[in-house]
């Protein structure tokens, strides 16, 4: 299962923090209802930012318990980020 969005302007990562974090709070819980309506749970959670230039960037964890749950989801996701700073 996955979502993705694109923004219609480019998005600043401190600037536009608020915007990111209540979008990216959305997609995970997205995900999870995605799951959840299928009757399936996972383990591990990828994100994909891609940049001005078109440069893209994948990260993901394997979490230790598959889960449907979008509190759970989203901290693996943050997890992901907080490699990329």
């Amino acid at each position: 299962m996955s979502r993705e969005t694109t923004f219609e302007r480019d998005l600043h990562p401190k600037q536009d923090r608020a915007s990111l974090s209540s979008k990216f709070t959305d997609l995970c819980k997205r995900v999870a209802d995605d799951l959840q309506r299928k009757g399936y749970v996972g383990r591990t959670v990828g994100i994909k930012l891609r940049f001005d230039d078109f440069h893209t960037v994948t990260r993901d964890l394997t979490v230790p318990v598959a889960t449907d749950d979008a509190i759970e989801i989203r901290c693996a996701a943050t997890e992901c980020l907080s490699g990329l700073r």
